[in-house]
């Protein structure tokens, strides 16, 4: 991306990115939106951090905090299923979207 480009210039390229088409009013007000957070990240990187301590977790646990990613009974299949407003047999069924 062009960092020197306008802001609606910018707020295109990005649409672009994400297949999102923006109208030129949409641009103009994301880009003015992204051109005030990137004002703001110029003056995070400029603030002087000499000094200041790296950011340590506070728990003792480290990432012991988090419970064990292991499989358990899978009661809940029939209750999304009920939900659902469409279904095609254990699957939930969704319109195509794309080619």
């Amino acid at each position: 991306m062009n960092r020197s480009a306008p802001p609606e210039e910018m707020a295109h390229e990005l649409a672009g990115l994400a297949r999102l088409r923006l109208s030129d009013d949409e641009a103009r007000s994301i880009g003015s939106q992204l051109d005030t957070v990137l004002a703001y990240l110029r003056c995070l990187a400029e603030a002087d951090v000499d000094g200041v301590p790296e950011f340590e977790h506070e728990s003792d646990e480290g990432d012991q905090a988090l419970r064990a990613d292991t499989p358990g009974p899978d009661g809940r299949v029939e209750a999304i299923l009920a939900g659902a407003p469409k279904t095609r047999g254990s699957l939930v069924a969704v319109p195509k979207f794309k080619d």
